[in-house]
Formats: structure tokens, sequence, C-alpha cells
């Protein structure tokens, strides 16, 4: 019996551990074409494992020159996001003017963003816990691309809101999901000019299974104790009746011979 409860408090106890993500990892894009534009052909950022996620790096590359000038591709990448109290994505140490835009699983717009109003550089930010920021775990789609770019649905409708280089700009409420973009400022350049996202809140893989809160813990052994202790006295309690009941029986047969 003794085995039976110790084995059962060992079962209770590793509901204990918490589900936690390993340390954070960078992801660079991969791929001789890099991360696509849409849905479609974003780069799936996964290793089939729950790690944490700190930043991704790439670079945007010029594609046919327009009037001239290069349009530089947009880098869409799919995340998982698995805290959305702490979500954020910010572009550090970019030698250009940046945009970050967040779109949910379907490709409808969450958030964007070209300059944050405290940097000095022209960093883009996603700030975590803003109004218009993800509602809820799951996978989303992180865009980033130079400064000034516009996402269209596929009637040509803005997905986000206008505003100006510095706010933070929401969904459009009459704009269906991402089609295509506009593009935004030029570089004057065909060179290739690389970024760097950190983000907060991002895993590379699904959070393993729910277990039980430490209170949910202490409340599973409460039981199992107290199931062990009512056992332990029911059956007391029939060995202490068994011995009353014998004592009698023997009182009686020695009354009755007397």
């Amino acid at each position: 019996m003794k085995k039976t409860i110790f084995a059962a408090l060992l079962a209770a106890a590793a509901f204990t551990v918490p589900a936690t993500s390993s340390a954070g990892i960078v992801w660079s894009e991969s791929g001789g074409a890099g991360a696509g534009e849409l849905l479609g052909t974003a780069q799936i950022i996964s290793n089939g494992q729950y790690d944490t996620l700190d930043a991704i790096t790439g670079n945007l590359f010029s594609s046919v020159p327009l009037n001239g000038s290069p349009r530089y591709q947009v880098d869409l990448f799919q995340i998982r996001i698995d805290d959305v109290t702490t979500f954020s994505a910010r572009t550090v140490g970019s030698d250009f003017d940046t945009e970050l835009f967040l779109f949910d699983s379907n490709g409808f717009g969450v958030y964007a963003n070209d300059d944050d109003v405290a940097s000095i550089d022209s960093s883009s930010l996603l700030p975590a816990g803003h109004a218009n920021g993800p509602a809820s775990a799951n996978l989303y789609y992180l865009a980033v691309a130079f400064g000034g770019f516009i996402a269209n649905d596929v009637f040509d409708n803005p997905v986000f809101q206008a505003g100006g280089f510095t706010d933070v700009l929401g969904p459009n409420p009459g704009a269906g999901s991402l089609a295509s973009w506009v593009e935004g400022f030029s570089a004057a350049s065909e060179v290739p000019v690389g970024y760097r996202i950190e983000l907060t809140g991002v895993t590379t893989g699904e959070r393993p299974a729910q277990v039980p809160e430490p209170a949910s813990t202490a409340l599973a052994l409460t039981a199992v104790l107290g199931a062990w202790a009512a056992r332990r006295r029911a059956r007391r309690t029939s060995m202490q009746q068994g011995a009353h009941s014998s004592a009698a029986v023997l009182s009686l047969e020695v009354t009755h011979h007397a």
C-alpha cells in the first residue's frame, strides 16, 4: 500500500513541472529565393521543437527596376506567437528605413509600424500590449519591408489604416487579406540590404500539452492523501469492530458455559 501511495505522489508531483520553452534561437532567412512576399510563399519558421525565437535575420533583394529605381522585395515569415501579452517585434541595426507588418493566420491585418516614435534610426516597432496587437496564441505572418510599402487585398484596398510614419496602424475594417504590395521608398541601389528583427513572445513550435497549475496539483495531492487516510481509517475501524465482535462472542460463550 505504501508503495502505491508513493507512486501516486510521484505521478502527481510530475505535473508540477511547467511547460517552458528552451533557450532562444536566431532564425536566419534560408533558401536560394529567401522568404516570399505572400502567404503561399512565406518562409515557415519551425524546427519541430518548443524553442523561444529571439530574432530573425535576412536580406532584402531588389527585383526588376521600376522607372529606373530598384524595387526591393518584402520578406514574409510565418511565426507562432505563444504569448500575446509579451509579443513584440523590432528592427535593429538596419542601415535602411524599415517597416513591419503583422497579419493573422488568414492574412488579415493585425497591426503595422513604419518608424518607432522613440527611435533615431528609422527602425520599426510592433509594441507589446498594444490595443491592436494579437489577441490569441496562434500562427501569424510577419513582414519586413522598406518604409512606405502598402499591403493591399485582392481589390487593392489597403489592409491597414492610413496614418503617420510613427503611428502604430490597425487593420482596415473594410479590407480583405493580403494579396499584393505597393512599393514604398526606393534605396536607389540594387545592393542587398540586411535586417534583424528582435522578437518576444514567439516560439518555433507549438506549446506542449497543458499541465495543471500548481494549485491544481496541490488539490490532487490532497485528494490522494485524503483517500489514503480515509482507507486507513476505514480499515482500522473494521478491525476494531471485528475485535469487539469477537470479544462479545467470547463473553457470551463464557456466560453460557457458566
